[in-house]
């Protein structure tokens, strides 16, 4: 056997255990007795195993903010991220990484692959809520573990975790249907960043199997910051176009915007329009009526983010990739209710 590439499954097989006992055993870690350990280090010398230096030496993992317009990740979402920050935190210290947090605003990202590059990162995770398929293309070229958080592209040989957005959307329509809903329409956002892409295409999936038939001009495009969501609603509703009984918003910021649109056109919510949103955030509570939205795992989710990376710094196996996407819990509230009213129906 070529020494140079004796690694943890040869080891494993050599001594008849799983590679996670053999991990542990490497990394100097509890949980196997003195015996067998002693067993395993004598298998991994015979055969000239070596270990990763970057695993021995090198604890130091990154976790990149890239902020690239700011319509998603701005303010308002400052809580929802912490989330994801502290969940990246906790794992990071139970797996004894040093993590180190950066924040880049509106940067090229040829600055921040070369940034990176520089600092022999044992691995990244990048928060890639706002980047679009040829950013993270460009930033997957990096020579080191990377997990990108909160994105999904299909057709990309990365690692991804995110929430499982299509079964969010599907949880808002059903819970609409289940309340007599029979025209739904979508409030969409200008930016096309990949999750809400995946609500997009989720809502149309789902309506059709709930046989739900869908209306153009059920259809508004708006975009994701308050003020401005506020302005675009209410250009659509100034033309007193007759209105679905119910709107599936992408995410909460949008929703809380066509709230206020609403009651600016004098749309009593719900009972003229149910608005439902996506995300749970605090901002929610603090609105009249209160939002029914989607809770996002954002812990669970960046926790999973830290374990993929943890096991790909390890293992170093490129050609297999993880798409991670964790379902989130619809919250009913009192924005969503039945429909009273049958001038909607069809």
């Amino acid at each position: 056997m070529n020494k140079s590439k004796v690694n943890l499954i040869d080891i494993a097989k050599k001594a008849g255990v799983s590679i996670s006992t053999v991990s542990l055993v490497l990394n100097n870690k509890n949980g196997v007795g003195n015996e067998l350990s002693k067993k395993i280090n004598e298998i991994a010398l015979n055969m000239g195993y070596k270990q990763n230096k970057k695993n021995a030496k090198n604890k130091r993992i990154a976790f990149l903010k890239i902020e690239r317009h700011g319509r998603i990740i701005n303010e308002t979402h400052n809580v929802f991220l912490a989330d994801y920050i502290q969940g990246i935190i906790n794992r990071s210290k139970a797996l004894n990484y040093k993590l180190e947090i950066s924040s880049y605003s509106k940067e090229q990202l040829n600055s921040i692959k070369l940034y990176v590059e520089k600092e022999n990162y044992s691995g990244i995770i990048i928060l890639a809520t706002e980047l679009y398929e040829e950013d993270i293309i460009f930033l997957s070229s990096i020579n080191m573990p990377i997990v990108f958080l909160d994105a999904y592209y299909p057709y990309l040989k990365c690692h991804f975790v995110t929430m499982n957005n299509e079964n969010s959307i599907f949880q808002l329509v059903e819970h609409l249907v289940e309340l007599g809903h029979k025209r739904i329409g979508l409030v969409d956002s200008k930016s096309n960043a990949s999750n809400l892409i995946i609500r997009r295409e989720s809502f149309y999936k789902y309506l059709n199997y709930f046989n739900i038939t869908f209306q153009d001009t059920d259809y508004f495009l708006v975009d994701s910051i308050y003020d401005k969501t506020v302005e675009d609603m209410g250009y659509y509703l100034s033309d007193n176009r007759d209105m679905p009984s119910a709107l599936i918003c992408v995410n909460d910021t949008i929703a809380i915007g066509v709230i206020k649109a609403l009651k600016n056109h004098n749309y009593n919510i719900p009972k003229d329009i149910s608005v439902v949103g996506h995300d749970n955030l605090p901002t929610d509570l603090f609105i009249e009526p209160l939002l029914t939205t989607i809770d996002v795992p954002k812990i669970d989710i960046a926790q999973s983010a830290v374990d993929i990376l943890d096991k790909e710094i390890r293992y170093r196996q490129k050609e297999h990739f993880k798409i991670c996407a964790i379902n989130g819990t619809l919250i009913p509230r009192e924005s969503s209710d039945k429909l009273i009213d049958n001038k909607n129906s069809i």
